[in-house]
């Protein structure tokens, strides 16, 4: 079965953006990890690039404002033209305020910035005493529930249905099929579960799922969509996933290297969100 929910051209937008895009933030990602395991004087350089406004955080931030701009061009569009979205206005514009919203909490609401000290219920409750919502809950539990999202929606019901194992898409309605991400963005979430902390109870079951799923990805992009820009991603998974293992003194399990992966899952958004985008220029025409 291959994937033609896309049309060549109207794919052409995401198939020249994504690979090019993942791959430079991957090198960044493997050469940090590399020199920060292999090379004495790198050892605080992961650190220093995930650490509160580092490197890795911006660009967080800077996904983040992306996912707003691509809502607002397409809630534009559905006012300008006959083109019918796959997502509603209203969801649209969802995704348009907490992608402004995420990217202002990721900074602090411009703490780190303007170097403002923290006040009344922020200083006392938070957790880290920054002017932010979702340090008022432990960073494990909001990324349990954010890995499992992604892990249920974007990675492991996507390949279940490519693999048609349980004849899953004949249950589906034709729009929220065309909603079903692609195999390399699907591979562009699963990296993002790689980079982890290895060889403890508490992430037994997260490397479970990780090395399951990625085993059932290589089957289903070998089955269904073995491209050039496919082998390549493939490529890059198995090797993020055996790199973070060989690397695991470095991770540490308070942080995981939780803005690496949450980067990774916000760039998966964007190719997912460009996508659906396109398909609904696709349906009517």
């Amino acid at each position: 079965m291959k994937d033609s929910s896309i049309s060549t051209n109207e794919q052409s937008l995401t198939d020249r953006l994504r690979l090019p895009v993942f791959g430079i933030l991957l090198l960044s990602v493997w050469a940090v990890i590399s020199l920060t395991n292999f090379v004495g004087d790198y050892r605080q350089l992961l650190y220093q690039s995930t650490r509160e406004s580092g490197f890795y955080e911006w660009l967080t931030v800077l996904a983040g404002l992306t996912i707003t701009a691509i809502a607002i061009s397409r809630i534009r569009a559905s006012f300008k033209s006959d083109v019918k979205d796959l997502l509603p206005v209203p969801i649209l514009w969802i995704f348009a305020i907490i992608g402004v919203l995420g990217s202002l909490e990721e900074i602090s609401w411009g703490q780190h910035i303007f170097g403002f000290e923290s006040q009344g219920v922020f200083k006392e409750h938070n957790l880290q005493q920054e002017t932010n919502l979702h340090n008022f809950v432990s960073q494990e539990y909001v990324n349990l529930l954010m890995q499992g999202f992604v892990y249920l929606v974007f990675i492991a019901l996507p390949i279940l249905s490519y693999l048609n194992i349980i004849a899953i898409m004949n249950k589906i309605p034709q729009g929220l099929q065309r909603l079903r991400p692609s195999l390399p963005t699907v591979g562009i979430f699963l990296t993002s579960c790689c980079f982890q902390d290895y060889f403890r109870a508490e992430t037994y079951l997260d490397t479970t799922l990780v090395i399951f799923l990625t085993v059932v990805y290589l089957i289903a992009a070998v089955r269904v969509a073995w491209t050039s820009e496919q082998k390549l991603i493939s490529l890059s998974v198995l090797i993020s996933l055996v790199l973070a293992m060989v690397c695991d003194p470095v991770f540490e399990y308070n942080n995981m290297q939780y803005e690496i992966r949450e980067l990774f899952i916000l760039v998966g958004f964007i190719f997912w969100f460009l996508e659906t985008g396109e398909s609904s220029r696709q349906s009517i025409a």
